[in-house]
């Protein structure tokens, strides 16, 4: 980000963005870079905007020179916060046009002020609390270290964040100096905070609810006689918010106990409708026209434990499917499924008729979730001008995936990567061995505000002696909306491995509309010491909607150039 703003800002200053009447100003700054360098032209950019609103008959050689040496005294202070208080400034000016002048500053910086003493104390009930000396210890400047303002301001603000943790609410700065020393180029700080009393969580009432009294405290994390953190209760609320079973949550505090110092909570809840009814119609170049009908139940008894029915229909095929849920010892966190869905469909792959039975075990930890499960699955598939064949499987699998975004429904940034591991052993229930891996990558890379890259990776094997008696859903297939574009959805395969390649630039027009070009590569293929990629290009229009990104691209095939272009619909995660 600094970068970026450092980009920014040194545009701004060679740009004409102040006319000065009809004057224009443009500084130049040599000899300093980074936070130092973009400080300074701050300030005369903030300078020169004050100018601009005082002046209005234009700017003659004399007005030049005194802005050229007023300037000094913003620059010294601009430096200051980074301790160097005794700059060298060596001043120009010269005239480009008739109306245009151009003033330099060519700046060494000299010694900087270090620390010669740093002082922080703590007092009141918290003056011996372990995380309060902890804190102290790690205040982030240190004696001989170069005095920054920012990095003072931070560490002396970073005290009520542990205080905060810890039960101290009360807690407050009593005194903070600053002294430097110009003979000496040395400085000294002396802090000192006042912790107050300590305060701990008294008896917590819930409203009475459908849902266990002990599963609701699982969302809790907090606990009667524990130390009073505002961040942990926020936490709490925030958990059972996001638990799926109240429309909202609300936490009140009751009277403080003199003596123990403890504050009472009470929690009341506004539940959710027990049912909840999805309908959806829309339109996808993969799918054809398509419509959903479905239904959550979002409560089916104490323990919290729900359900959820579906119903697809496209015009490749259909897919019913039912799944009940039921939440892990730690609900936030845990969570099993078992599940049922049958599936039809038809691609210029080829027919499948599927029906999957399966037990999955989810867990989050972090910007990771580690989804572990089994299933059994019976297919009767045909592939394109091919006999009928079917398969039963039974098939471990294992998923693990890593997100790091600012938000998952509209991301400005991040990345995602999934990794699925799966198999069958014929001698378990299942009409063929293999093993079958799936990794997929993806990146939303800014450049600046307007600009940004998006790309994609997928990599697919499979491992077995009898390929031909894999069922269809289970072979690798290329092409799509979401895949390589310029070719029909599952067009390219299928086949024992997969490789698919996808950069994007997209450019944001106005709002969350962005124009894109892009360039794909990849296909399906059975051997892997031959890879006939397919490429294509081309241009399209990007909306990150409320509910998910919508994507119109135009795509032409680069490899096949006589195939005629494809216009191809998709929506979904950007990541």
């Amino acid at each position: 980000m600094r970068i970026i703003l450092y980009i920014l800002l040194l545009s701004t200053c060679s740009l004409p963005s102040w006319l000065l009447a009809e004057t224009i100003i443009r500084y130049q700054v040599t000899g300093i870079k980074g936070e130092t360098l973009t400080n300074v032209q701050t300030s005369l950019q903030a300078a020169k905007k004050s100018l601009t609103a005082k002046k209005s008959d234009g700017l003659a050689e004399a007005d030049i020179k005194r802005i050229l040496y007023d300037n000094d005294s913003l620059i010294k202070t601009a430096l200051q916060p980074y301790g160097y208080f005794n700059p060298t400034i060596t001043h120009g000016f010269k005239q480009m046009e008739p109306n245009e002048w151009q003033l330099s500053y060519k700046i060494t910086l000299g010694a900087p002020i270090r620390l010669s003493q740093i002082r922080v104390r703590v007092k009141g009930d918290g003056s011996n609390n372990t995380d309060m000396q902890r804190w102290r210890k790690a205040f982030p400047l240190k004696v001989g270290d170069v005095f920054n303002n920012t990095t003072y301001e931070n560490g002396k603000q970073s005290f009520f964040s542990v205080a905060n943790q810890e039960g101290y609410i009360h807690a407050k700065l009593v005194k903070h100096t600053v002294t430097i020393d110009l003979n000496s180029y040395t400085a000294s700080l002396r802090l000192i905070y006042d912790t107050g009393p300590q305060y701990f969580y008294g008896p917590i009432n819930l409203q009475k609810t459908r849902l266990n009294n002990s599963f609701l405290r699982k969302f809790l994390r907090i606990k009667q006689g524990e130390a009073y953190s505002i961040p942990r209760l926020l936490t709490a609320q925030r958990n059972l918010s996001n638990s799926g079973y109240f429309s909202d949550v609300s936490i009140k505090q009751g009277k403080v106990e003199a003596t123990s110092k403890q504050i009472p909570l009470a929690l009341s809840f506004t539940p959710i409708k027990k049912m909840q009814y999805l309908t959806g119609l829309g339109y996808g170049t993969d799918t054809g026209y398509r419509g959903q009908l479905g239904w959550n139940w979002r409560l089916i008894n104490s323990h919290g434990q729900h359900a959820s029915t579906y119903y697809n229909l496209s015009q490749i095929g259909s897919s019913f499917g039912t799944t009940y849920y039921i939440p892990g010892y730690d609900p936030i966190n845990e969570q099993y499924a078992l599940s049922a869905n049958t599936a039809s469909y038809k691609t210029d792959a080829g027919k499948s008729n599927l029906q999957r039975y399966g037990v999955l075990f989810t867990k989050n930890k972090g910007r990771w979730q580690f989804m572990y499960g089994v299933s059994y699955q019976q297919e009767k598939f045909a592939l394109t001008g091919k006999a009928n064949q079917k398969a039963n499987l039974l098939m471990p699998a294992v998923t693990w995936l890593y997100l790091h975004t600012d938000n998952a429904l509209k991301p400005n940034y991040g990345e995602r990567i999934s990794v699925n591991i799966q198999g069958a052993d014929k001698h378990a229930l299942s009409d063929v061995s293999f093993v079958q891996y799936r990794v997929e990558m993806r990146a939303l890379i800014p450049i600046s505000y307007r600009n940004r890259f998006k790309l994609e990776s997928t990599i697919g094997g499979t491992f077995t002696d009898n390929f031909d008696l894999l069922p269809l859903s289970l072979r690798f297939t290329a092409g799509g909306a979401q895949s390589v574009r310029g070719y029909a959805y599952q067009s390219l395969g299928p086949a024992k491995h997969l490789l698919v390649l996808s950069a994007e630039y997209q450019y944001r027009v106005v709002g969350d509309w962005f124009g894109s070009y892009f360039q794909d590569a990849g296909n399906a293929f059975n051997s892997d010491q031959h890879i006939d990629l397919k490429r294509s290009q081309g241009v399209g229009v990007v909306w990150q909607s409320p509910i998910g990104t919508m994507e119109l691209d135009y795509a032409q095939s680069l490899t096949d150039p006589s195939k005629k272009p494809m216009l191809q619909f998709s929506m979904g995660g950007l990541l």
